[in-house]
């Protein structure tokens, strides 16, 4: 008799069948029927009733299911006794304000689950940090900088938008529109518009994309924003340009020749930021 018999046998009593509970316990029926077996041959008693739809537990069953939890709690407690208490590897992410959380949360949700010593501290971007999630435009002249997704910049509208409706969006179609301006990390079509003599109607600057999205749901203006900001509950649409791909490069960048800390480590090694560079399109908002 042993923990790990007593434990297939609390499995088969809580789940009423042999097969679930093989299921639950990653192995084999016949290895989990086996070990039952032993268990009630080495106790001289009948743990089950076995029938077609699975097992009830006799008198004695119930009685060996009490004492088998308390042994199990009691050897739990007694390993976390003496286990080594494992180093914490504390991070300090810097994040941009114009960043897709959906793309982020997709990102750090299976690394926080991953790495339990892992303490991650989410910031705003600044000198204090371990490293930072910018695009490739902010990378400092002494940071190293690891790719972690392209980042489509669209037009978003109010809905109804007169713009909304046409077959074909230029650049040329913004003229003397209302706009909204942001800082983004790439502004190639306001370059693009300023080299061909556009005039664009700048009615206000937004400090955060939050408050541009604000702004156009109330139908102030249209906005150049991250496509991953645009969603159905805003009461905005979003439209591509027809003769133009406005794109951006967010990544990690961190300083070169400064000790990488063991935690940024783990994270630039993860199976979940390879998925993440590898992702074509943006996740959906978690449920």
């Amino acid at each position: 008799m042993d923990l790990k018999s007593l434990n297939y046998f609390v499995a088969a009593y809580e789940e009423g069948n042999i097969t679930a509970a093989a299921k639950r316990c990653h192995i084999s029926q016949p290895s989990i029927s086996s070990a039952i077996s032993g268990l009630e041959n080495t106790l001289d008693i009948t743990a089950f009733s076995r029938h077609k739809k699975g097992v009830t537990p006799t008198a004695a069953g119930e009685r060996l299911y009490l004492a088998s939890r308390r042994l199990l709690s009691d050897a739990a407690a007694l390993k976390a006794m003496f286990k080594p208490e494992k180093k914490v590897q504390k991070l300090t992410l810097g994040l941009m304000t114009a960043l897709d959380v959906n793309r982020m949360v997709a990102l750090l949700k299976p690394i926080i689950e991953e790495f339990e010593d892992l303490e991650l501290h989410l910031s705003k971007e600044s000198d204090g940090c371990d490293a930072r999630v910018v695009c490739h435009q902010f990378k400092r002249a002494n940071e190293e900088f690891v790719p972690l997704w392209k980042e489509r910049f669209v037009l978003a509208l109010p809905e109804g938008h007169p713009l909304s409706l046409k077959e074909e969006l230029f650049i040329t179609d913004l003229e003397n529109v209302p706009l909204v301006g942001r800082d983004y990390c790439g502004n190639e079509l306001f370059d693009g518009a300023k080299a061909i003599g556009l005039k664009l109607n700048i009615v206000a600057t937004a400090f955060s994309e939050e408050w541009a999205v604000a702004l156009v749901s109330a139908g102030l203006g249209v906005a150049i924003l991250p496509e991953g900001y645009i969603s159905t509950e805003q009461k905005i649409v979003s439209r591509r340009f027809s003769n133009m791909d406005i794109t951006r490069q967010v990544g990690i960048a961190y300083e070169a020749k400064k000790k990488i800390p063991e935690a940024l480590k783990m994270i630039l090694n993860s199976e979940a930021l390879r998925a993440t560079q590898h992702r074509t399109t943006p996740p959906k908002p978690p449920v």
